[in-house]
């Protein structure tokens, strides 16, 4: 069922997300004004491949996942989204009528629906809107070379304790513990791997005292446990969001 969003409501919770950070309110509200939610179940397809793009969507509550298929006809995770994400930004302004992903729903969720000429138009005429969509689309090539990187590593321990080490920074908790946003299966296919060769890393992490686990929560040793598993773009992303003192931060 399609809904309109309550602008107050709205802007208090994602004033700060990537996509409307300093957009005025009046903006934000013609954006939105324009826009409805809709709530999406788990497993349901937003957008298939080959499909014409004609949103933008925005994670209100939820969590997503872009997709493509590969030659088994098996769906390949690209990126995984939850609250105050967003995805089909790069897709709308390709010029093809035909998106090269598709978008899943891998939990119950509520997504902002933006038709893509109120986005192109904005574009155009919103310099702040413009910035944003530029900075959301650099934050997704970084972690899709990010993501390249892992699949080329073979050590799979690495590549596991990289991704949690990922979403703490992501989580800005002060407190060192998270709750995974994805069933163990999507993290698995999203870095290439085994589910149960995911189940065996967190096993050896856990053993080797850097961090526990009591259900989907994973709690780690301390704020700085998986830092020997940082690399460069995620210096960056912790510098940026991360409110830490750590030591490795670059400077």
């Amino acid at each position: 069922m399609h809904k309109k969003v309550d602008v107050n409501e709205f802007i208090s919770e994602f004033q700060h997300s990537l996509l409307f950070e300093h957009l005025s309110f009046q903006n934000t509200q013609e954006i939105l004004n324009k826009s409805f939610t809709e709530t999406v179940y788990e497993g349901e397809y937003l957008i298939h491949e080959g499909d014409q793009p004609e949103y933008l969507f925005f994670i209100i509550e939820g969590a997503l996942i872009t997709y493509r298929t590969n030659d088994s006809g098996n769906e390949v995770s690209i990126r995984l989204l939850g609250s105050g994400e967003s995805c089909m930004d790069a897709v709308i302004f390709m010029g093809s009528q035909e998106s090269p992903i598709g978008v899943k729903a891998t939990v119950a969720s509520t997504v902002l629906k933006i038709p893509t000429d109120v986005i192109k138009k904005y574009v155009h005429t919103n310099h702040a809107l413009a910035e944003n969509m530029l900075s959301t689309v650099a934050k997704y090539y970084g972690e899709s070379l990010i993501q390249i990187g892992e699949l080329a590593i073979e050590d799979s321990k690495s590549s596991v304790a990289h991704y949690l080490l990922r979403e703490f920074i992501n989580s800005n908790k002060h407190e060192p513990s998270f709750v995974l946003r994805f069933k163990k299966t999507i993290i698995a296919n999203y870095l290439g791997i085994k589910p149960e060769t995911l189940s065996r890393m967190l096993k050896e992490l856990k053993q080797d005292g850097l961090i526990a686990i009591k259900g989907e929560k994973i709690i780690l040793k301390d704020a700085f446990s998986l830092c020997d598993y940082c690399n460069p773009l995620t210096k960056i992303a912790c510098a940026g969001s991360c409110s830490i003192d750590c030591s490795k931060r670059p400077k």
